[in-house]
């Protein structure tokens, strides 16, 4: 289970996708920078 309460950038956006069920507030923010410079595969 995740709780978001924010951003949840590069690993928190990782771990937040491993987890069953996710619990999101308003201001969640989900982002994975790495796929701008082009290394996620």
């Amino acid at each position: 289970m995740a709780a978001v309460n924010g951003a949840a950038v590069a690993g928190g956006f990782d771990l937040a996708v491993m987890c069953d069920l996710r619990v999101l507030a308003d201001v969640a923010v989900f982002a994975h920078p790495e796929v701008k410079f082009g290394d996620v595969v």
